[in-house]
């Protein structure tokens, strides 16, 4: 590999990046935590389907925790034609609930801690520059207009005035 080739990074790799800068901003100015929630660990499993052991199936998935209760979110690679909780430049963060019961009022009581969690993610995104998570999609080429729509203007010079005035053009023959 050259000097100058970026090496992918890995889902676990990112993970490890992921958490470790998570348990920094933890209760700081970057990611305040008034609520006193503790990330309990980092897994990697099928967030949106998937065979969970193919890698490209599975992402990060934080477990915070408090004494009576868990909040589960997934940062993952931002796909806009899936549901997301928030979605940045390059992540999705999906909220998921371990607790089946009634998800509204589980996410309800954990909202503010949610956003806050999103709002890092969006900052947090910003400012790691690192090759992306996995390789950019294929985008097809634009088609052409279909057939009888009009062309766009082009830009022509004027044509400039006929330096003699105003002189009709000769008639046509014939």
């Amino acid at each position: 590999m050259s000097e100058n080739a970026t090496q992918q990074e890995t889902k676990a790799q990112f993970a490890t990046r992921l958490e470790a800068a998570i348990r920094e901003a933890l209760g700081t100015d970057a990611l305040p935590n008034p609520d006193g929630w503790r990330l309990d660990r980092v897994e990697l499993r099928a967030t949106r389907g998937g065979d969970a052991r193919l890698e490209q199936n599975i992402d990060p998935t934080l477990v915070f925790a408090q004494p009576e209760r868990t909040v589960v979110l997934a940062v993952v690679q931002t796909d806009p034609a899936k549901l997301a909780f928030h979605r940045t430049p390059r992540y999705d963060i999906m909220y998921l609930s371990r607790e089946q019961a009634d998800d509204r009022s589980l996410y309800e009581a954990n909202q503010d801690f949610i956003a806050r969690f999103a709002a890092w993610v969006e900052s947090w995104d910003r400012g790691v520059p690192v090759a992306p998570i996995e390789p950019p999609a294929m985008t097809e080429p634009t088609p052409p207009p279909p057939a009888g729509d009009v062309e766009p203007a082009t830009m022509t010079e004027p044509t400039p005035p006929d330096p003699r005035g105003d002189v009709e053009p000769p008639a046509a023959v014939g």
